[in-house]
């Protein structure tokens, strides 16, 4: 196992403390501030990255989040989850995937910050 098998939306379990989390895409340019060795994991309870040794980090699984276009909130404006996304092949999830950040960045501009999840997640 090395470290290109901890991709985005990979379940992890610290080994150190036991404690869950799924892997984030790495944020670009001089934004990432992983250091070589480390992935960006986000922990249960947390809404941050944290930026772990994928030495310490035991595969779990993938998360395997599902949008639903009613769930998420579409069509209500601020109140709709910001991790929600659209493409021709439907709505998505990317609250752990490629869009994270974009998104992330576009709604912190917006003064709308991702600090708790979305009240239907299904990932609660």
């Amino acid at each position: 196992m090395g470290k290109s098998d901890f991709t985005p939306k990979t379940i992890v379990k610290n080994k150190k403390d036991g404690i869950t989390g799924i892997i984030c895409p790495d944020m670009a340019g001089p934004l990432n501030c992983n250091d070589p060795e480390e992935v960006g994991v986000v922990y249960d309870g947390t809404t941050c990255t944290s930026g772990t040794d994928w030495h310490d980090l035991e595969v779990i699984g993938r998360e395997e989040a599902v949008a639903d276009l009613q769930k998420c909130g579409a069509g209500r404006g601020k109140d709709a989850c910001i991790f929600l996304a659209m493409s021709a092949s439907g709505p998505s999830c990317e609250r752990f995937g490629g869009l994270r950040w974009t998104l992330v960045f576009r709604i912190m501009r917006a003064q709308r910050h991702p600090e708790k999840l979305f009240p239907n997640c299904q990932l609660a």
